[in-house]
């Protein structure tokens, strides 16, 4: 038993070096993953989050570009409105679960979309539906481009993202 002694002293270290490395080469990997797919997580709900803020800031134009007040239209864009708002409402309890001072950010950028909108909503729906394509046309109506908002909230959160 003793001529064996060497190839203990040998293959033993060996084998529990090797199966460390594959150990900890795999944990590295798996954590390397980990952060992969939270970083991926994250930029699909703040991008899901801008979306939603888009959806009400347009909101107003596609009221605005109605072609008709027959009950399946307005049905459609009342539902319209429900799931913008929905949307928006999602959005804030993800970004709330994901970083407090991300979404102090985020609510208030809802906040400003939804006021300046808010006033547009109204007088589209005031508005008679356009009858031909020119209408579609609306030069300056509207409100305010938010781009500069979405840009100033995606500058705070690019360390969320990256």
């Amino acid at each position: 038993m003793s001529d064996w002694g060497w190839v203990t002293g040998i293959v033993v270290p060996f084998v529990v070096a090797a199966t460390a490395g594959l150990l900890g080469g795999g944990l590295v990997t798996f954590l390397i993953q980990r952060g992969d797919a939270n970083r991926r997580l994250r930029r699909d709900g703040y991008s899901e989050a801008v979306a939603a803020l888009y959806s009400w800031h347009e909101y107003p134009y596609q009221i605005k570009r109605r072609s008709s007040d027959d009950p399946e239209n307005l049905d459609r864009l009342v539902q319209l409105g429900h799931e913008n708002q929905q949307r928006l409402a999602r959005s804030l309890a993800w970004v709330a679960c994901d970083d407090h001072d991300a979404f102090v950010r985020y609510r208030e950028a809802v906040d400003s979309v939804k006021t300046a909108a808010g006033d547009w909503v109204r007088d589209a729906w005031t508005s008679s539906p356009i009858k031909n394509a020119s209408e579609m046309n609306l030069d300056k109506w509207g409100p305010p481009s938010i781009d500069q908002a979405v840009k100033d909230l995606l500058d705070a959160l690019s360390e969320r993202v990256h």
